[in-house]
């Protein structure tokens, strides 16, 4: 049974190591105790994000719903797969059990990386002198300027292309002065309306660009909004090969790991933030989980869930 067991967990990609580490929770004769580890517990894990990878859905282990119904295994949004008292493999859909992580919002955002800038109504240059407006939107050239809908402050008339490109020019390249310096070089605003709009399309964009380079839904909330935050500082820059370290320390949930590999590749970014999003990604608690210690009953789940 081990045997097959080990065969179907190699199929997942495990590392030699970590198949070790969950097989040494097993009891090696009638009656013995498991042996439910920190390493037992980490393979577990393990286990469950490489199934996620495998194939696209949210699985993360969880309690059985009562004794004796085996492996349970939680389905973001779908509830949970188990094996009967029978071994049969039993799927409960709906919210049985509570989802294992819940993705986070924009509210969730504003607590580390849209608090960390600010609101100005105005273009003005960030320290490095990118033209940026609202919370945080940076404006690499002057068709992202003209595409929004920035109005005059004297009159709240509509800004043409040419006053967009005047404000523009009056602050990109100015370096090292706070918001309020360019309030004075410019004459447009955006509302505060079309700011929150704003900050809710930057975080769909960057939400996304977070999730493609890892699944969100994986993660734990703090290591999450860490990773939201360097997407939302270097956009599509968030590549394996501008970061080849950091997808590997994610898949082992090494979030100390993980958040110093965060921490490279970020030329003229706030050393204070970065610290901020390693002690963001450091902090994530390996939660409690329970899977059953029945090498018979893991066989036949890992089984099910292999099918072509």
């Amino acid at each position: 049974m081990l045997k097959k067991l080990l065969a179907k967990l190699k199929r997942l990609g495990i590392r030699p190591a970590i198949i070790q580490d969950y097989l040494g929770g097993f009891p090696t004769r009638p009656g013995q105790q498991p042996k439910i580890t920190p390493k037992f517990t980490s393979a577990q894990l393990v286990i469950a994000t490489a199934l996620t990878v495998r194939s696209r859905q949210t699985y993360g282990w969880a309690p059985p719903p009562k004794q004796g119904t085996g492996s349970v295994l939680v389905v973001a949004g779908k509830g949970i797969i188990l094996t009967g008292p029978s071994g049969k493999h039993v799927t409960r859909p709906g919210k049985v059990l509570p989802h294992p992580v819940r993705r986070i919002t924009l509210a969730d955002a504003f607590s580390f990386t849209f608090g960390n800038e600010g609101n100005v109504p105005h273009m003005y240059a960030d320290s490095i002198g990118v033209v940026t407006v609202g919370i945080g939107h940076a404006i690499f050239q002057p068709q992202g300027a003209h595409r929004l809908p920035f109005v005059r402050k004297d009159t709240g008339a509509p800004a043409t292309q040419q006053e967009i490109d005047k404000d523009y020019n009056a602050v990109v390249g100015i370096t090292n002065h706070v918001a309020s310096f360019f309030d004075s070089l410019t004459e447009l605003e955006l509302s505060q309306a079309d700011i929150d709009s704003l900050v809710q399309a930057d975080f769909n964009t960057h939400i996304q660009i977070a999730d493609a380079f890892f699944s969100l839904d994986t993660l734990p909330q703090p290591v999450q909004i860490a990773l939201f935050d360097l997407a939302f500082q270097v956009g599509g820059n968030l590549t394996a090969n501008k970061y080849p370290k950091l997808h590997p320390a994610l898949r082992r949930r090494d979030w100390a790991r993980a958040g110093k590999e965060m921490d490279v590749n970020k030329p003229n970014v706030d050393t204070q933030r970065n610290l901020a999003r390693l002690n963001e990604a450091s902090k994530a608690a390996t939660p409690s989980s329970y899977f059953t210690t029945d090498p018979a009953k893991t066989e036949s789940l890992l089984d099910h869930l292999l099918k072509p």
